[in-house]
């Protein structure tokens, strides 16, 4: 374990040393190389399936297109920005935090473990408040397991896409560049700004858009502390694909606005038509919900307390 002081000065390079010979991506173009990244990949994995006939251009986010959906253009959008690593920046992956050590295995088991957990308290206190009501009360048979193993590998793929991407390459870059307290909070404000276009404005209210905004805000920035905490990017990466699977296969409620027709694995919750969109989240699911914003709030105050602390991280 090498001692790193976890303070606001930290702007060495945040996963490994500055190899001798590399090329530094202007920090102002780093956004929109990653968004270039996105809107190209996007085209490479949906464009022909479209025009070939193969998928529907509107039933992209129906069971089982979405399988497709998440898995091609995420990897399709991940591979760019390697390739931008490897053959623009000269840097190793090691540089965006794709490396093992010894708690590697540590890191993913306790960050899937972690976000199912997060994500059931969120949904149990959204019920016990009285927003979400039992649709169905039979016990799951074991011939929908299959979709519901099947988005556990997808929302996989997507969220170690995500987290890569945004606590792997973005963070590390703008933490080298202008310090650590810097690096967290302009990558939560990219990762905010990437999602809002899924936001659906005409439908829902400004308390709802406040909300989700918000919550995405402090969402990138619990994670940024974890990648801190735990010197890698694996323990998000993790988290990330145990809440968004959670939510949509253990409960039947929708993820970012995304919504299946699938038998959920524990509970089939359905929106209380008398509950508040603040309380529920409305068609966006638990994540625009108040309570969810209130907990991320709360872990993240726990970790810059952590993180100011003058104790090491492993690296």
């Amino acid at each position: 374990m090498q001692q790193v002081l976890s303070g606001p000065s930290l702007s060495a390079p945040l996963f490994e040393p500055y190899p001798q010979k590399h090329r530094v991506t202007w920090p102002l173009a780093l956004p929109l190389v990653v968004f270039a990244c996105f809107i190209l990949g996007q085209m490479i994995a949906v464009v022909p399936v479209v025009e070939l006939g193969l998928i529907d251009r509107d039933a992209f986010e129906a069971y089982p297109n979405i399988l497709y959906t998440l898995a091609a253009s995420f990897t399709a959008v991940l591979c760019l920005v390697i390739l931008w690593v490897k053959f623009f920046e000269r840097r190793s992956l090691a540089s965006i935090g794709l490396s093992c050590s010894k708690n590697t295995p540590k890191n993913l088991l306790l960050g899937y473990l972690t976000g199912i957990g997060m994500a059931t308290l969120i949904v149990g206190c959204i019920y016990l408040a009285g927003g979400y009501q039992l649709e169905d009360q039979t016990l799951t048979r074991a011939m929908s397991l299959l979709p519901v193993l099947l988005l556990l590998l997808t929302f996989s793929v997507q969220s170690f896409a995500e987290e890569i991407i945004f606590r792997g390459y973005l963070f590390s870059r703008f933490t080298e560049r202008y310090g650590l307290w810097t690096g967290v909070a302009v990558n939560a404000i990219l990762f905010t700004l990437i999602h809002l276009p899924g936001f659906d404005f005409d439908s829902r209210s400004l308390l709802t858009l406040i909300l989700f905004a918000f919550m995405t805000l402090v969402f990138s920035v619990y994670l940024s502390l974890k990648v801190i905490e735990t010197g890698s990017i694996w323990f998000s990466c993790a988290w990330h694909a145990g809440w968004n699977w959670l939510f949509i296969c253990g409960f039947g409620l929708p993820t970012t606005g995304i919504a299946l027709d699938i038998r959920p694995l524990l509970v089939d919750f359905g929106l209380d038509t008398q509950a508040s969109d603040w309380l529920t989240g409305g068609i966006g699911g638990p994540e625009d919900s108040i309570v969810t914003s209130i907990l991320l709030t709360i872990v993240c105050l726990v970790g810059i307390y952590r993180c100011l602390k003058p104790t090491s991280r492993a690296v």
